[in-house]
Formats: structure tokens, sequence, C-alpha cells
């Protein structure tokens, strides 16, 4: 007997980028990259790969897999803006990066935010104390 589909009713809230279970190499993180201007060759640049799914054969676009991907071929991705541009909508692609090369990017960016902290807490590089507002306020906690 085959599987049902699991029944969405109409008009009910849809998890539309759920990454589909397994895909996703062990050890990597996946994230939706839209397909805009040069975002894609930037993350792959930046150590990001596509996420296949070769489990899969359609024959034509707009055709929908268990995946949801609607995209001719295994490269995992979905429709983000039909609005057109150029003709064609938006596509996400589910891409994926490895674990340190992640946390290698979350520690850089962290660390500009943290320097702009210390420049709003202490009055650093040009900006004086006074004039950086109540963004800090000293808490003081009754204990």
């Amino acid at each position: 007997m085959a599987k049902r589909k699991e029944r969405v009713g109409l008009g009910m809230y849809k998890k539309e980028m759920t990454i589909p279970t397994g895909l996703v190499k062990k050890g990597y993180v996946p994230r939706w990259i839209n397909d805009d201007g040069d975002r894609i060759e930037v993350a792959r640049n930046g150590g990001y790969d596509y996420v296949y799914d070769n489990r899969t054969e359609k024959t034509q676009v707009g055709e929908k897999t268990d995946n949801g991907n609607s995209d001719i071929g295994s490269k995992i991705s979905r429709i983000v803006d039909k609005s057109a541009r150029l003709g064609a909508p938006m596509r996400a692609y589910l891409m994926q990066i490895k674990k340190e090369y992640y946390d290698e990017d979350q520690k850089a960016k962290m660390a500009k935010v943290d320097e702009m902290d210390n420049v709003i807490k202490h009055g650093k590089n040009g900006i004086d104390k006074k004039d950086s507002g109540d963004f800090y306020a000293e808490m003081n906690y009754k204990t």
C-alpha cells in the first residue's frame, strides 16, 4: 500500500523552505541562497556548494517532486519571488558549507559586531561616548 502524503488543509500554514531530510551532508550547514545578482557565485567562492537530490527525475520545469524542487535537474531550488525579473522568477538554491567554515565566518561577523559595541560603549574611533546615546545604560539589579 502506498504511503499517503501529509495532508495540508487549504489556507493552512505550510513551511515552504523546509530542508528535505537526509540531503545535507553530515558536518555541513545548509542555507537557502537567492539567485540574485552574483550571490550564488559569491557563495560558491566562499565555500558553499549546491545540495543535490539524485533520488528524483523530472522532465519539465514546474513538475514538483517529494523534495519540493520545481527546477529541472538535481540542484534543489524553490521559487521565492514570482514578480517578473526579465521574464523569470527568482529562485533560491539550497546550498551547504562545511561547519568549520561556517563557524569561522560567524566568528568574523561577531568580531565586527563586538568592535562596534566597544566603540559605542567606550567612545573609541572618533565617536564620543556622550554622542553615542543611551544604547548601553547602567543596569541596577535589586537582589
